[in-house]
């Protein structure tokens, strides 16, 4: 696609600079006029068919062999990415594998099909496999930390694996669900946003993403029922009930608690209802022994505290796979003595235990696995000490659970582009006022000096950057995009946009047609201010959410974003260049003024250049205004300043995943398990 416009926007620039000289050079008569409009034509020509498609664009639905060509895409990038997700998890080694187990609560009717055939308990693999041979609508309960979000993302890699004829397995983390929002629009929007993809629309349709939803292509695993609101479950365990979505197979996991007081005294009927059961004190003792094979005896008082006491404190603590998982990582090390758990003046309540190996994964990981080992990407940098960590995690942590105090919606994803809210308002009207005052005055004075007015242009700068920056600087920032042509779509959200478009061209015409005017003439200032306008407005409508080829993650939607950026920035020098070099050419007249003599060829080059400047200035300071990325640069420098978090944010929020204190959901990054989060943010 980028290649195809670029050949025609080249050639386009190239006759609209000829037609501008035309114009300028012999005046604006009835047959300058008519040649000029031909030439327009002409110009335009090549572009009639996809300027024709891309705004007339009506949303053809998507083929049968199109939906077959995304579902096996999807199947793939779903494998890819919770192939790795596991892997920091620790879910691929047959010694990382705990021996979790679970029973059935509730079954639907005996009927023909494969829930007859779910012994009533068993072990995970024999759940897994049954589930694999044939899908049906399951719930899985279980308490806080009992492996249910470790279910999911076994689940969903056996899923994958299978055959193309078979479901897709697409995890949700339904805590981001608010719930005034329709159930299944949601399910569809995390879908786009977390495989965007499948938002190209030349290659799969305008509909492939709802067709795969709608037409039983896809098994949902919802995560995390417990951490909605009261309010939302209740909406939930509705939709549960009532939508056609949920007659087909699909998981979902909540806390045993939470869902039964959703669920009322009514059955949900029609779906198997599991329990997740602690580990016991046998498979317990077998897992420490064969993680620590090599270095067993420092693990021989806790193995006698377990054998001697099955139900005590140390054993029902353990007993939770989130629990055992914490001490197997907080103990892996030499410097220190698994007996600590045994100290009944630290750890006289479960509470007090738990809440010692929470308070220790962050700092463990940080200092023993953050040391680099050359140069590696898929190490952690080892820039970040434990004390710096900790602090960062805190207070994200408390960010995200005071959005959730306050009823926001995302209250687990943390997403780069949100963190702006964190910085106050002032501090994003000032940076582009400030900025803009010093780039736009800075560049008035240089160009204008070249004329004899450097106070002039001066002032003239400072009050563009100034009025400029300011109106920059109060709207809120775009979502995360890319740089390729987007149809209008004729809905709220689309007016609003061409509105923004509006508002890109109307600012550049103004820049543009201002400065050309006040040095030549006011024809050479309409047409400038035409053709700023013109792209200024393009680079702001060339712009659409990401869509990559495979699943986003969070540092992939930022480098998408920057990109976007260098590209408004490349867009408008070009346009800038154009117009500098030919209204040197064809107003002679400049040069006279001009506080040094200068042959043609040098005038052109200075034209360019300056116009080049100006437009890639211009336009690339309003880009980054308006962009995520931009907003996220002055809110890392902020949050930096203040203490909060350290520069290299995203650096930083990497590491934490690959030492698996955060997981990735699509293009945000949440806290591993919720009992963490909760328990950083003082919860």
């Amino acid at each position: 696609m980028q290649r195809r416009i670029l050949g025609p926007a080249v050639i386009w620039f190239v006759l609209a600079s000829v037609m501008v000289w035309v114009i300028i050079r012999y005046g604006a008569g009835p047959v300058t006029a008519v040649s000029g409009v031909v030439l327009a034509l002409v110009t335009a020509a090549p572009f009639a068919p996809a300027v024709r498609r891309w705004w007339l664009w009506s949303g053809e639905a998507s083929t049968p062999s199109q939906i077959d060509d995304a579902a096996l895409v999807l199947r793939e990038a779903v494998r890819k990415q919770w192939t790795e997700e596991a892997g920091r998890r620790h879910q691929f080694a047959e010694e990382d594998r705990m021996a979790v187990r679970w029973e059935v609560v509730s079954r639907p009717a005996p009927r023909a099909g494969v829930e007859n055939l779910l012994p009533d308990n068993g072990s995970l693999e024999i759940l897994l496999e049954a589930y694999e041979a044939r899908p049906w609508p399951m719930i899985v309960v279980g308490d806080a930390g009992s492996g249910k979000t470790g279910l999911c993302v076994l689940l969903t890699l056996e899923l994958a694996k299978k055959e193309a004829q078979q479901r897709i397995p697409v995890l949700f983390q339904l805590a981001s669900w608010n719930p005034a929002e329709n159930f299944e629009r949601w399910l569809l929007g995390r879908l786009n946003e977390d495989y965007p993809f499948l938002n190209d629309e030349a290659r799969w349709g305008a509909t492939a993403a709802q067709d795969l939803l709608t037409g039983e292509r896809l098994l949902p695993i919802l995560d995390g029922f417990d951490e909605l609101s009261e309010e939302a479950r209740s909406a939930v365990m509705r939709t549960v009930r009532e939508s056609p979505v949920f007659v087909s197979p699909f998981v979902l996991t909540s806390r045993t608690a939470e869902f039964a007081e959703a669920a009322g005294k009514r059955t949900v009927s029609g779906k198997t209802v599991v329990r997740l059961l602690p580990i016991d004190d046998v498979a317990m003792g077998t897992y420490l022994r064969e993680v620590f094979s090599a270095d067993i005896d420092r693990w021989l008082p806790v193995l006698d505290e377990i054998e001697r006491r099955p139900g005590g404190l140390v054993a029902t603590t353990l007993a939770k796979p989130l629990m055992l998982f914490l001490a197997r990582t907080t103990y892996e090390g030499p410097d220190r003595s698994p007996a600590d758990l045994l100290d009944q003046h630290r750890f006289g309540t479960a509470d007090q235990l738990e809440h010692h190996l929470l308070d220790s994964f962050v700092p463990t990981v940080f200092a023993r696995r953050s040391r680099p080992l050359g140069h590696n990407p898929a190490r952690p940098s080892g820039h970040w000490g434990p004390r710096q960590a900790e602090r960062t995690l805190t207070f994200l942590a408390r960010h995200l659970s005071s959005g959730r105090k306050e009823g926001d919606r995302g209250a687990t994803d943390l997403s780069w582009w949100q963190l702006y809210r964190l910085v106050p308002m002032t501090v994003f009207v000032l940076t582009p006022v400030v900025l803009g005052a010093a780039g736009c005055g800075l560049l008035g004075w240089s160009v204008f000096s070249l004329f004899g007015r450097p106070v002039f242009g001066l002032v003239f700068g400072l009050s563009i950057g100034l009025l400029g920056g300011f109106a920059l600087g109060v709207i809120r920032p775009e979502p995360p995009m890319r740089f390729v042509p987007r149809a209008p779509r004729w809905n709220a959200a689309g007016r609003r946009s061409l509105l923004r478009d509006l508002g890109f061209g109307v600012i550049g015409a103004a820049s543009g047609g201002l400065i050309a005017g006040t040095l030549a003439t006011g024809v050479h200032g309409l047409i400038s201010g035409l053709i700023f306008g013109l792209t200024f407005a393009m680079v702001r409508r060339f712009t659409r959410p990401t869509e990559p080829k495979s699943a986003v993650t969070p540092l992939g939607v930022l480098r998408s974003d920057r990109a976007a950026v260098g590209y408004g920035v490349a867009v408008g020098g070009f346009a800038g260049l154009v117009v500098g070099v030919a209204g040197s050419v064809a107003v002679p007249e400049l040069a006279a003024q001009l506080t040094f003599r200068m042959n043609p060829l040098q005038q052109s080059l200075l034209g360019g250049f300056v116009g080049m400047v100006l437009g890639g200035g211009g336009l690339g300071m309003m880009v980054l205004a308006s962009s995520a990325w931009g907003h996220f640069v002055t809110a890392r420098i902020w949050l930096f300043v203040i203490g909060a978090t350290p520069l290299r944010l995203m650096r930083f929020l990497d590491d934490a995943h690959k030492l698996g204190v955060l997981r990735l959901t699509g293009p945000h990054y949440q806290f591993r398990h919720g009992l963490l989060q909760d328990r950083l943010s003082g919860g």
